[in-house]
């Protein structure tokens, strides 16, 4: 009997254009409301745990929210999509997630809070339309009526305040949540449940041990200016089965929330003094990432006039209080601006202690314009730079009596150009 290969030869096909799958939602949002409100635009990917080679691509450009299915293995259709929330801007904090059944990605606006349902790749029975050697991406029966189900969305009453910022996690229930933080140092809590479509919205303060019509009186009394206690950048995560929000704020300090109590919790010190001077041209940002046994990690950047600098902490729940163990502080290099910086899933821990394993990796813009990676393995305190130049182009004197295919086949699998390491991932 003729044995059968796991693995198969995937030509793609380049020849034909993106086709995307475009759908608009209306979100209250007007065209004062996109050229008012300026948010970064932010990109992101997720990778299948049952499948590395296959992954998701999106990026948010305004009111637009692009999602892209790539394999390594084999062609994908309709793997293309994009989502205009109309005139209503996109915030920080989309999240994809992974279930038994389905791909699920979240994503907050302005004005609204969004739970898009796709199946998992391992469910898709239904091949359609799919041209052949193809098959069916996850977004191939995404239509615009399941977007619009009452029960994949909350919209955001009107208010002369509008968030700035959010973050999104799926709790262990199934149920969305979504935190936005608003201008005035108060955060929106907004929980999704998809199979009642309740929506249950729950306002989280700085203090909950004051009452709220005394909240700006406290800030006097404590010499506190009430734009410094305003969260800037957020992460949720669930600790010891509890779903804590982190945020942290203009004056550097982390601020933490217990979402099913809704009450604050602690605040931390995380700027070891530089909170004196005021907030640089960046945002501050933070960024989680877990351990082998699920502790969790930290990461803040900090944007301050006299300079910037990057803290990695690991909040530890001990005796019914957080406690924060500092892992590192490592000073941002002069001329450089932070583009994005993710925190490795770590490979050590223990009660007090940092980890190896992923690390610290950072893409900067130098005063030049020119991008650069900078990577630290934790807890150490020296950056190693890598460069992103592109390679030099190949330079080749094809015969003409060769077929095309071949020529391009020698190109991309010349000797060393991969490592088996590089290969050895792709499958």
């Amino acid at each position: 009997m003729e044995c059968v290969s796991g693995y198969r030869e995937v030509i793609p096909d380049q020849t034909k254009p993106e086709q995307w799958k475009e759908f608009t939602l209306n979100t209250g949002g007007t065209p004062s409301t996109l050229q008012d409100i300026k948010v970064q635009q932010r990109a992101g990917g997720y990778t299948y745990r049952t499948c590395p080679s296959r992954f998701i691509f999106w990026r948010t450009n305004h009111d637009v929210l692009e999602l892209v299915e790539e394999s390594l293995g084999v062609n994908l259709a309709w793997n293309h999509i994009k989502y205009r929330f109309k005139d209503t801007p996109i915030l920080d904090g989309v999240t994809i997630h992974e279930t038994y059944n389905s791909v699920i990605v979240l994503v907050s606006t302005v004005s609204s809070a969004h739970r898009l349902v796709f199946p998992h790749p391992d469910k898709l029975t239904s091949q359609g339309a799919v041209p052949e050697a193809n098959i069916a991406s996850v977004f191939s029966e995404a239509t615009l009526s399941a977007a619009r189900d009452p029960s994949t969305y909350h919209i955001l009453t009107s208010s002369p305040n509008l968030p700035h910022t959010s973050a999104s996690c799926l709790t262990k229930n199934g149920d969305a949540l979504f935190a936005l933080a608003l201008g005035t140092g108060m955060v929106l809590l907004v929980h999704l449940e998809p199979l009642s479509g309740v929506v249950t919205c729950k306002e989280l303060f700085q203090d909950t041990r004051v009452p709220r019509f005394l909240s700006g009186f406290s800030d006097v009394l404590l010499g506190r200016h009430a734009e410094d206690s305003v969260a800037v950048s957020m992460v949720l995560q669930s600790v010891n089965k509890t779903v804590y929000l982190f945020g942290v704020c203009r004056d550097g300090q982390l601020r933490v929330w217990n979402c099913d109590k809704g009450n604050f919790v602690i605040a931390h010190d995380v700027s070891e003094g530089a909170a004196k001077y005021a907030q640089g041209g960046q945002n501050h940002s933070i960024r989680k990432a877990l351990g082998p046994h699920g502790e969790l990690y930290l990461c803040v950047f900090l944007g301050f006039t006299n300079g910037s600098k990057l803290v990695v902490v690991s909040p530890k729940f001990e005796t019914g209080i957080f406690k924060f163990y500092h892992i590192t502080t490592v000073d941002v290099p002069e001329g450089h601006d932070l583009v994005e910086v993710w925190l490795g899933n770590q490979g050590g821990g223990g009660s007090g202690g940092g980890g190896g394993g992923g690390g610290l990796w950072c893409i900067w813009i130098s005063a030049q314009g020119e991008t650069a990676i900078s990577h630290m393995p934790l807890p150490a305190t020296e950056w190693l730079w890598t460069s992103v130049q592109p390679a030099p182009p190949l330079e080749r004197n094809l015969n003409p009596m060769i077929d095309p295919r071949q020529a391009y086949l020698q190109a991309i699998f010349e000797p060393g150009l991969f490592s088996y390491a590089d290969i050895s991932r792709g499958f």
